[in-house]
């Protein structure tokens, strides 16, 4: 039987930290506008306590703490301090009940959080690895977990951490005046530019657009930069050189000029809401992990169809047929994208359940009703819920795991499957590394 949460009589002290180095030229002093540019981990930080703030500051004690000075929302509590360690010893030293944290891997840190017996809250919004879980699983005052995917928090299930991880979703700020009324055919692609994020396959398949929508138009938001302003860049300016090269195959004419119906951007701020005002779809990563992409949710919110692989975060993101379309087969990219663009009676379906679909799954009061129901939860240390994990549907490889996983019970010596998937990765990623033949 639960416990009861009992009733505070005091205001419930909250900590938020967040390394802001490398950003401090950023203006985050209105979270609320949209993404200025940076990683959605750092953005939704502020985003989120800001508006925790603003909105339950009567019960709650809301602060935010960071590494370096920069300029942030006037309502809020800011503490600067040295870093995440030093953010530890202020929260205990002004007696916070929690301190929400971004989970590194890093033993010092978790160390240093029960030597402290300072509560702690991981927000993690990158895929845990078993390193990672074993030590937010061993700290005693790592009391909640939280992921932003149920099936990210899915590939947890066996390992101790599981038993204290619950999934939030992010949350989006939505806007009233967000879309034009006339839509021409342009795409838009947004995110980290690498290989993991799949421009190359969009790319690959904007030929067969273009043969069946002749004035598309496609805009590429983001490059190498979005995490790490001092990564060298290719001739383009949007990626790693080598990554380039592919990209060139692509982007380039006969005379090594880019397309007239491609539009480079690079890493913008929030005026990127001009340009998704004016998109009639929207595609993210076609082809590798996400946890719970801020970019998709941030375009659905302005009506945009979104067009994404069937995996991971993305299929949470998306739902299939009604905002957007997820797709199994790399081949039905474009068949998707073009079903939208030659339709406005498509578009007007599919635009109007985007944004009902992000105002009732994701919308910002939404979230922030999830996060305070959390933070109550773990005051009076009581168990996470997990609704989103237990609704989820599995996909073939997590049934595969739930079958292991009620295997280990009988089999204790049998490891969770999240430690046997990071092994097997090792292992590969070793056997892939290359090694100068012996000469004869």
């Amino acid at each position: 039987m639960d416990k009861e949460i009992q009733s505070n009589s005091h205001r419930i002290k909250i900590k938020f930290f967040i390394s802001t180095k490398g950003i401090q030229h950023v203006d985050l002093s209105n979270p609320g506008l949209g993404n200025p540019g940076i990683g959605a981990t750092e953005y939704l930080f502020v985003l989120l306590a800001t508006e925790l703030s603003k909105q339950f500051g009567g019960d709650y004690d809301i602060g935010l703490v960071v590494d370096s000075n920069m300029r942030l929302p006037s309502n809020i509590n800011v503490t600067v301090v040295k870093d995440v360690f030093a953010a530890i010893e202020v929260s205990k030293e002004t007696n916070t009940d929690i301190l929400v944290i971004r989970s590194v891997i890093d033993k010092e840190l978790y160390k240093k959080v029960d030597n402290a017996e300072q509560i702690v809250i991981t927000w993690s919004h990158n895929k845990i690895e078993a390193p990672l879980a074993n030590m937010l699983s061993k700290s005693n005052y790592v009391k909640r977990n939280i992921c932003v995917g149920a099936h990210q928090a899915f590939e947890l299930v066996g390992h101790r951490l599981f038993n204290k991880t619950e999934v939030i979703y992010n949350p989006v700020v939505t806007c009233a005046d967000n879309k034009s009324a006339l839509k021409k055919p342009i795409v838009t692609y947004i995110g980290h530019i690498s290989k993991s994020r799949g421009l190359h396959i969009l790319l690959k398949e904007w030929k067969k657009v273009l043969d069946q929508v002749p004035d598309a138009q496609l805009n590429i938001i983001g490059s190498a930069k979005l995490y790490n302003r001092n990564v060298t860049l290719g001739e383009l300016g949007i990626a790693h050189p080598s990554y380039e090269k592919v990209l060139k195959r692509y982007l380039l004419d006969g005379n090594g000029n880019i397309l007239p119906c491609i539009h480079l951007w690079g890493v913008v701020g929030q005026e990127k809401n001009e340009i998704f005002k004016e998109t009639k779809v929207g595609v993210i990563n076609p082809y590798g992990y996400e946890t719970l992409g801020l970019s998709g949710l941030e375009m659905m919110s302005f009506g945009i169809p979104i067009v994404t692989i069937n995996k991971y975060g993305q299929s949470e993101i998306v739902n299939n047929t009604q905002t957007g379309f997820l797709f199994s087969r790399k081949s039905e990219l474009h068949k998707y994208i073009i079903q939208v663009l030659k339709d406005d009676n498509a578009y007007n379906y599919y635009s109007p359940k985007c944004e009902k679909w992000i105002h009732d799954n994701f919308s910002i009061n939404v979230i922030l009703r999830d996060w305070i129901r959390e933070l109550d939860l773990v005051i009076n240390d009581i168990s996470p819920k997990q609704s989103k994990i237990t609704a989820l549907k599995l996909s073939k490889q997590e049934k595969i795991i739930l079958i292991y996983t009620k295997i280990t019970r009988f089999f204790n010596f049998l490891p969770p499957y999240i430690v046997i998937a990071y092994k097997l990765k090792s292992i590969i990623k070793n056997s892939l590394i290359w090694q100068p033949r012996k000469k004869r």
